[in-house]
């Protein structure tokens, strides 16, 4: 997974997602897909943080707001960065 940018076909819309988990997990990595119809985004976003909830407490504002101001409906997966082995 890349940290910067998404990726080239990675709407702008889903930054404000991004942006408040960058400001809560500085250290998240993204990755961006789309539904196979195009009707929904997914973003994975790799951090440190042992609990997933947090992460997805973190960006469901976000979320919310994009479904409800653009129709935009991006789902987010968050998975746990795991430290480098010995």
């Amino acid at each position: 997974m890349s940290a910067e940018p998404l990726t080239p076909r990675a709407p702008e819309v889903l930054q404000p997602v991004i942006d408040a988990l960058r400001a809560r997990f500085p250290e998240a990595r993204f990755a961006h897909r789309e539904s196979p119809d195009g009707l929904r985004s997914y973003l994975d976003v790799v951090t440190d943080c042992e609990d997933d909830f947090a992460v997805a407490q973190v960006a469901a504002p976000a979320a919310i707001e994009l479904l409800l101001e653009h129709g935009v409906q991006v789902h987010v997966f968050p998975f746990r960065q795991l430290p480098p082995e010995r």
